[in-house]
């Protein structure tokens, strides 16, 4: 079976979580080859836009790839974000990187911050993306071409793939996946990372009083607390309303 190639762009600055949680899911994907063994979905190269080796901004230490002009094309580039990306040099040299490889690459992403870096190749001017809330409003100002779905995910608008914070490049790599080899493969890394196969609502949800939690004693163990927990989510959004034992019901 032919591995699909995944690049991952590193650089001074890149969150830690933005790089390696899409390279876990990636390296856990597998399928039976031709012989019924287990098989690599992916060959996943982590690069290095100048040089072969970075420090992400929780002072970790990586070793990069350094692309030669003879290698084959990457078919999906993914561009993690990171405090890195409010440096002008660093934003340049990632977005010249990807530009430059744009053209022979099926598929583009970003993860939270990578959108400026991605953003700033004009190749998204006219498309639909998402990156974290926080973040939301200034890409939406700096780049009027963009829009800015600040609540998705990951969004998909043509060859390019955008993801929201942290943990949602996870959520993007298992898009991917189930995009190439189907759900069930997805759903078997999902389950091996322990995570969601697709995470309910938005991001707006982060922001809101955590709900407290449901304790049950050995008497009601079989209590769906995952049902009440929703109930109890629903009743704190609906304050204002009549909330009667048997309108709950």
């Amino acid at each position: 079976m032919n591995k699909i190639r995944i690049g991952i762009l590193g650089y001074d600055g890149v969150a830690a979580i933005n790089l390696v949680g899409p390279l876990e899911a990636f390296s856990n994907a597998f399928e039976l080859d031709e012989t019924g063994q287990q098989s690599r979905c992916y060959e996943v190269v982590v690069i290095g836009c100048d040089r072969d080796q970075f420090v992400t901004d929780t002072g970790v230490t990586c070793h990069a790839h350094i692309c030669g002009p003879d290698e084959p094309p990457f078919d999906t580039i993914i561009v993690p974000g990171g405090r890195g990306m409010r440096c002008d040099e660093t934003v340049a040299q990632v977005a010249g990187w990807v530009k430059a490889h744009a053209r022979d690459t099926h598929r583009i992403a970003s993860v939270c911050t990578g959108v400026y870096a991605l953003a700033s190749t004009g190749l998204l001017d006219g498309h639909r993306v998402t990156t974290h809330w926080q973040n939301a409003m200034d890409v939406a100002e700096r780049f009027p071409k963009l829009q800015v779905a600040e609540s998705a995910l990951v969004l998909n608008d043509g060859k390019f793939y955008t993801a929201a914070g942290a943990t949602a490049g996870i959520d993007l790599a298992l898009y991917l996946i189930a995009e190439d080899f189907g759900r069930d493969t997805a759903v078997t890394v999902a389950r091996k990372l322990l995570v969601y196969m697709q995470r309910d609502g938005g991001q707006e949800q982060y922001s809101e009083p955590a709900y407290p939690d449901l304790h049950v004693g050995p008497e009601t163990q079989q209590i769906n607390t995952n049902r009440m927990g929703k109930l109890v989510g629903w009743i704190n959004k609906h304050l204002g309303q009549d909330l009667r034992l048997e309108i709950l019901a």
